[in-house]
């Protein structure tokens, strides 16, 4: 068979055809071409790769024509941290936030005892998050300095907060949800501009947060339990259900 050009309608006397897979990975929602394969199209209509390792890759497709990519649909890599629930119960005058320890990479638990509740302000509010590492931290710095400013107000400093976040051309991009408390008050406070103050003082966020918000909500109606019992015993319920929640519990109570 003699060489021809490397196209996908190049026909050789024989009846194949020469052709070129253009072989393209999605990366921030552009496809990049990053490899060329040839492909050989024999008499009886079977297609031969050179390479189907390759092909075989996950993340990549191909085109028959040279410049036309076909793109592939890949499971998110941006939220790379998944794993969390924190819960937050007010009751009988009592505020306790707990919160699991597992943290994952993908598919992948990286992290079993993190701790994702800290205190604040003198240890007079409690701070919990979920979502990714990094955003949560320059989210509690930033809230922190809030404190300061207004004075330990947590309402004052949540609202300022929550139109920072919202308004601001970095802090917008920050993934993570926040719930914060003092012996008064809870508020729960997202990018999307939402800050909200639960009616029981029960609320829960991350991926196990439905779980654990069901069972508190039960426990404290139900039982005679304390807040931190009850907190407990919701979390290891979500850890049971939810996997991306693990059995190491941290609880803080004011």
């Amino acid at each position: 068979m003699r060489p021809v050009a490397s196209t996908a309608a190049s026909v050789t006397p024989m009846r194949e055809r020469i052709g070129v897979i253009t072989v393209v990975k999605e990366s921030n929602s552009v496809a990049k071409r990053v490899s060329r394969i040839p492909l050989i199209i024999a008499p009886n209509g079977a297609e031969c790769a050179s390479n189907l390792m390759e092909l075989s890759t996950p993340g990549f497709t191909a085109s028959r024509f040279l410049d036309t990519s076909i793109r592939w649909p890949l499971e998110s890599e941006k939220s790379m941290f998944h794993s969390t629930t924190i819960l937050a119960v007010r009751h009988r005058d009592r505020a306790v936030m707990a919160g699991d320890g597992q943290v994952t990479f993908g598919n992948t638990i990286v992290k079993q005892s993190a701790r994702k509740i800290r205190r604040l302000y003198n240890d007079r509010i409690l701070a919990g998050f979920a979502g990714s590492a990094a955003d949560s931290f320059a989210l509690f710095a930033r809230f922190e300095s809030k404190l300061e400013q207004y004075r330990g107000n947590i309402e004052r400093s949540a609202v300022e907060l929550a139109k920072d976040w919202r308004t601001d051309r970095v802090l917008r991009r920050l993934e993570a949800m926040l719930i914060v408390l003092d012996k008064n008050t809870t508020f729960l406070l997202s990018g999307n501009g939402d800050l909200i103050e639960p009616d029981d003082g029960i609320v829960a966020i991350g991926s196990g947060g439905p779980y654990a918000m069901a069972a508190a909500k039960a426990l404290a109606t139900n039982t005679e339990l304390d807040a931190r019992a009850i907190a407990e015993k919701a979390m290891t319920i979500a850890g049971e259900i939810c996997i991306y929640t693990n059995a190491s519990i941290s609880v803080e109570e004011l």
